[in-house]
C-alpha cells in the first residue's frame, strides 16, 4: 500500500516540477491518468477524443516529464560533482604554505622572471614592462601600484592583467595596498 503512495507522490512531485513546460491539456491528461487514476476511456470521454489520442498525448508528455527528471538527475550529479571539486580545491589551497613563507623562498620568489610564468600575457602588458624595466617579480614589486597609473599606456586593461596575474601566482600577499588597488 505504501508503494502506491510513494508512486503517487513521486508522479505528482515531477508532473508539477513539468507544469511550466506542459500546456494545459498536457497537464490536465496526465493528472488525471496519474494522480487521480482514470482509465485512459473516461479521459478521452471527457475530452471526446478516441483512446488512442489520449494514449499519444499520454506518451508524448510523458516523455516530456522524464526527460525534465533526468535533467534533475543531471543537475543533482554535476552539483555533487563541483561539491567535490569545490572541497578538493579549498584542501588543496589548505595544503599550501601561508604567507609566512621563509625567507630565503620570498626572495627567491622576487628574482623569478616574469616571463617565465604561465601567466598568458597580452603584448599591451609586456610592452609596459619593457617600457619599465621590469623584468622579474621583484622588479614590478618595486613599484607602487598606485604609480603605476601614471605611466602612459597603463589602462584599465593593463590593469585588470595585471591583477589577473598577480593573482594566478597567488602574489597578492607580496604587493602592498594590492586588496585596496584592486578594487580602485
Amino acid at each position: 500500500m505504501t508503494t502506491k503512495n510513494q508512486i503517487a507522490r513521486t508522479n505528482k512531485f515531477y508532473l508539477e516540477i513539468s507544469k511550466k513546460i506542459l500546456s494545459e491539456k498536457e497537464y490536465d491528461v496526465l493528472h488525471r491518468l496519474l494522480i487521480d487514476n482514470q482509465s485512459m476511456t473516461a479521459v478521452a470521454k471527457e475530452y471526446k477524443l478516441s483512446a488512442a489520442r489520449i494514449r499519444q498525448i499520454f506518451a508524448n508528455t510523458y516523455d516530456k516529464v522524464k526527460s525534465i527528471a533526468e535533467t534533475f538527475q543531471d543537475i543533482a550529479y554535476y552539483k555533487q560533482k563541483r561539491e567535490e571539486l569545490r572541497t578538493a580545491y579549498i584542501n588543496e589551497r589548505n595544503d599550501k604554505p601561508t604567507s609566512a613563507t621563509p625567507l630565503l623562498d620570498k626572495t627567491a620568489l622576487l628574482s623569478n622572471r616574469l616571463l617565465d610564468s604561465n601567466f598568458p600575457f597580452s603584448k599591451r602588458l609586456y610592452n609596459m614592462f619593457e617600457l619599465l624595466d621590469v623584468r622579474t617579480i621583484g622588479d614590478l614589486r618595486a613599484i607602487p601600484l598606485n604609480e603605476l597609473k601614471k605611466y602612459r599606456g597603463f589602462k584599465k586593461q593593463c590593469k585588470k592583467e595585471l591583477i589577473a596575474f598577480i593573482e594566478f601566482e597567488d602574489l597578492e600577499n607580496l604587493f602592498e595596498g594590492f586588496y585596496k588597488w584592486k578594487t580602485e
